[in-house]
């Protein structure tokens, strides 16, 4: 049961973050009960959004019912040496400035320490090279109401790296949010799907608005740790309901004296501009 309690809350608290930022988690654990005050961290690095942390309590606090945790030091690290500071935006959340450049080529990680003293630190994470489209055909109506886009890409690296696409809805600049999950552990993109060094594929997709007027395709490369951490969710949802299955597959965490994680991803895209719903069907290449 205890199991079932877990991952229902780390789903609703994956939903919830990922409307406040590109791909907010909290509330992941591993082997965590969560009827226990546990502080849970997550954070994540991207290009080209920077880093975004948010550190939270299992628990609200009995004299405030505040999940906030008092820190004294957060700190983003850069090949094992202090770095820049983060600063808060909420009571939960902590972000690196706009100016702030970062590279694949370093490690970075994250460090927090309580006002108690408790020093929490995530495992190094390395940027995945930033990925790019050589061709994206966006289809409208191919399929009735399903929309067609046609992508190719090629690997970034020889070594080994995950992709994601997603479709991002806008109307006029404002994001048209679909209520779907951010990342999606069944659509991530792995080498056994490549062709000749290259991927391609197809996605259909419907408006989600009849006012929406702009289309972003987005391309991810996902780290490593991020892949890891998405799996063990559904391995840990696909066995949640067996018999005796209580904490059978823990979350994934990175986290030293917290739970959660600190992942990595970059990101290239292509805008297309779309008619109005009554028009005739074009194709749009970028």
């Amino acid at each position: 049961m205890k199991s079932n309690f877990n991952a229902t809350i780390i789903s609703c608290f994956l939903a919830i973050l990922m409307l406040s930022c590109e791909v907010e988690l909290s509330h992941t654990v591993k082997n965590v009960n969560l009827y226990e005050e546990k502080v849970l961290v997550h954070g994540f690095i991207s290009i080209p959004e920077g880093v975004k942390v948010n550190v939270q309590k299992s628990l609200s606090s009995y004299h405030d019912q505040s999940k906030r945790v008092q820190l004294s030091e957060v700190l983003l690290y850069k090949n094992n040496e202090p770095w820049i500071n983060l600063f808060m935006v909420d009571s939960c959340t902590y972000v690196s400035t706009q100016n702030v450049n970062f590279s694949h080529t370093d490690s970075y990680k994250i460090y927090l320490k309580t006002v108690d003293g408790l020093e929490i630190t995530s495992e190094a994470q390395n940027i995945p090279p930033l990925p790019h489209f050589d061709t994206v055909v966006f289809t409208p109506y191919a399929y009735d109401y399903l929309n067609e886009i046609y992508y190719e890409f090629k690997d970034v690296d020889d070594e080994k790296q995950y992709y994601y696409i997603k479709v991002v809805q806008y109307i006029d600049s404002i994001e048209f949010n679909d209520n779907l999950p951010f990342f999606s552990c069944e659509n991530i993109i792995y080498d056994t799907k490549k062709q000749n060094d290259k991927f391609s594929g197809i996605i259909k997709v419907p408006y989600y608005d009849s006012k929406v007027n702009r289309i972003e395709v987005r391309l991810y490369a996902l780290s490593g740790s991020l892949v890891k951490f998405l799996t063990s969710i559904r391995e840990n949802e696909y066995l949640q309901d067996e018999a005796y299955a209580e904490n059978v597959y823990p979350i994934y965490s990175n986290i030293t004296n917290g739970f959660g994680i600190f992942g990595a991803y970059a990101y290239s895209s292509k805008f297309f501009t779309v008619k109005p719903r009554n028009s005739k069907k074009d194709n749009f290449k970028n």
